[in-house]
């Protein structure tokens, strides 16, 4: 029974989990029939393409060549904001996907105006500057609302700082007000007042609308009372706000000494059936560590419906309360930013390592996991009913794209540097929209671009199974695969543990991907050597141990120690190493394994 992987594409070795076995290697062997009977597991190896990044072309949005501009709100087929036009003042635009356009929408005798909402026919509303409204102090905006012939309404109501002003497939109109009350209106200027905010502090803002015009918000709230701040959502069949205020715990864990802050809620996102997506805190706690004082305050990513109310959609992980010897009791970070007509939710969390990565969320079943090749870098902002996920990488450096499972940086060539705003870019349907800054930084310059009408579809993986017979003897691995089409392949081991045990671990040797002579991937495991069971992976995500990555692990990826004897039961060695990797997977869980970089096959080619 020999492991030999000298001059083949591949390997895999499997056996029980010699983690969970109390005798030593060599009875493993004898009793080989029914360590396996007891298992009864799967070892393959897949080779699945991998789709390369889309070639995505913006297009600059500007009212003067080269000329400053900000993106305030999209619909599909349309971006809105503000520009500079070649008088100096700030004018509200729209432009058009279908005509490739911008079009100034600024009414005469007014000296500026931005547009902050649009709807899918077109239809915009923002604010202009009043020309009477003398300098007092005040905001001298008021709300208007454009046709999509470009005819311009005043709406009367004068706006705060800041104001944004929304609009509905339908053609409600969402609003806020310089008094602090929420407004319901119409294309022609009739307003319904919903009252204010109770219990809050500040000026309500207003953070997404539906086709069918419902609209939410946030408003700050009494940090004196503890109580928070609160989200609205103004449904389109209601006369009155209902106002959201977070329901996590009330106290910090036994180890605080102080409750420090509020328990706060922001809303998020909001789709066409009404479901709003958010954060909510628990209350901040002030505790003792090791270096002075910190605080404990976890956040949940959440979906709420006015007849379901709150649903915690989890955490990818949770990690030791950091600083206190507080075993159990564990620390968390979840939020959710966005969600699409199907209910699939995309947001942020924690993980079991102390680090974050983006997360889907899927209504349907109720499970949370990482976002596939988003990177833990990616911060999702936006889903479309296709499925693509927009948001901002490296730390809000650029704007991105993640299109089935592959992410796409966003680098106009007229403005490389991202603005990097919270909340942006911006994406609704197949319209993706932002702006940044060119390598000099002189003027802002706002642009958009198309996306594809659906992703790419997934070319399913190609498995190559061993028997699942038992009794099988141990022995190299060999495998060909012919590409039907030329380009990215990724290498990946799996394990799915099954039978009584629900446990099983593969040993790998060595790995090698040849055609003919030409060898495009080796690993014998020794570089970086694997530490002695250096690893426990206990959570779905994503990892880097050496020259390998997990995706939505939940095992062991361990070197072998030299008590094994693997030599000295007849396995041998493919490379002339004792060192090999061992992968478990854990109650029933698939854990992957692949190598870090992809493997470029060309169609027709034997590997």
């Amino acid at each position: 029974m020999r492991s030999l992987c000298r001059s083949i594409p591949a390997c895999v070795d499997r056996q029980p989990d010699p983690h969970r076995q109390t005798r030593r290697f060599g009875q493993r062997v004898l009793s080989g029939v029914r360590a396996l009977l007891a298992v009864s597991a799967l070892a393959a190896l897949a080779v699945s393409n991998h789709s390369g990044a889309q070639t995505l072309t913006p297009v600059n949005i500007a009212l003067t060549p080269g000329g400053w501009g900000e993106v305030k709100a999209v619909a599909n087929g349309y971006v809105v904001g503000s520009a500079f036009a070649a008088n100096g003042e700030r004018h509200a635009y729209r432009w058009s996907a279908a005509s490739q356009t911008i079009r100034d929408l600024n009414p005469p005798g007014v000296t500026g105006s931005t547009a902050t909402g649009v709807n899918s026919s077109g239809e915009v509303t923002g604010f202009y500057v009043d020309p009477a409204d003398p300098d007092n102090g005040d905001p001298p905006f008021i709300a208007c609302y454009w046709a999509a012939d470009g005819t311009f309404t005043s709406l009367g109501v004068r706006l705060p700082w800041y104001p944004t002003i929304l609009i509905a497939d339908n053609g409600i109109i969402g609003a806020t007000d310089r008094t602090g009350h929420v407004l319901r209106g119409t294309r022609s200027g009739v307003w319904q007042d919903l009252g204010t905010v109770s219990g809050s502090s500040g000026d309500p803002w207003l953070t997404g609308i539906n086709a069918r015009g419902d609209f939410i918000g946030n408003a700050s709230g009494i940090r004196g009372d503890y109580s928070g701040s609160r989200g609205f959502v103004a449904l389109a069949s209601s006369t009155t706000l209902t106002i959201l205020q977070s329901p996590g715990t009330t106290s910090g864990p036994p180890f605080a000494y102080q409750n420090e802050g509020e328990r706060n809620i922001q809303l998020n996102g909001i789709n066409d059936n009404g479901v709003v997506v958010g954060t909510y805190w628990d209350f901040r706690s002030r505790y003792y560590t090791n270096y002075g004082t910190d605080a404990y305050h976890n956040s949940h990513a959440f979906k709420w419906t006015a007849e379901g109310e709150f649903v915690d959609l989890g955490q990818l992980g949770t990690y030791p309360v950091p600083g206190v010897n507080q075993p159990n009791y564990r620390s968390f970070f979840a939020s959710a930013t966005a969600i699409n007509n199907a209910g699939t939710i995309v947001g942020y969390s924690s993980t079991s390592n102390g680090g974050g990565a983006p997360f889907i969320y899927d209504s349907t079943t109720g499970t949370m996991v990482q976002l596939a090749g988003a990177g833990n870098d990616f911060g999702p902002v936006a889903i479309n009913d296709n499925g693509i996920v927009a948001g901002s990488a490296g730390g809000q450096a650029y704007a991105s794209v993640v299109i089935a499972g592959v992410r796409t940086y966003i680098v106009p060539v007229f403005a490389p540097q991202y603005n990097g705003t919270p909340g942006l870019p911006l994406m609704k349907g197949s319209t993706f929209a932002s702006h940044g800054y060119p390598n000099d930084f002189s003027v802002q310059r706002a642009w958009a671009m198309g996306l594809p009408s659906a992703p790419p579809p997934a070319t399913p993986p190609v498995i190559f199974t061993r028997t699942t017979a038992t009794a099988e003897a141990w022995k190299k691995y060999t495998v060909s695969f012919i590409p039907t089409q030329s380009g990215d392949y990724t290498l990946s081991f799996n394990v799915l543990a099954g039978g009584p045990s629900g446990d099983n671990s593969i040993l790998v040797d060595a790995v090698k991907v040849a055609t003919g002579a030409t060898t495009l991937l080796t690993d014998g495991f020794e570089t970086p050597a694997l530490p002695l069971n250096g690893y426990s992976l206990a959570a779905a995500g994503t990892a880097t141990i050496g020259n390998w990555v997990f995706a939505n692990y939940s095992g062991i990826l361990d070197g072998s120690p030299p008590n094994w004897g693997l030599d000295g039961q007849g396995l041998g060695s493919a490379d002339g190493t004792t060192q090999y990797a061992t992968l478990r997977a854990v109650a029933g869980t698939l854990s992957t394994m692949k190598p870090l970089n992809t493997l470029t096959l060309v169609a027709g080619q034997t590997y």
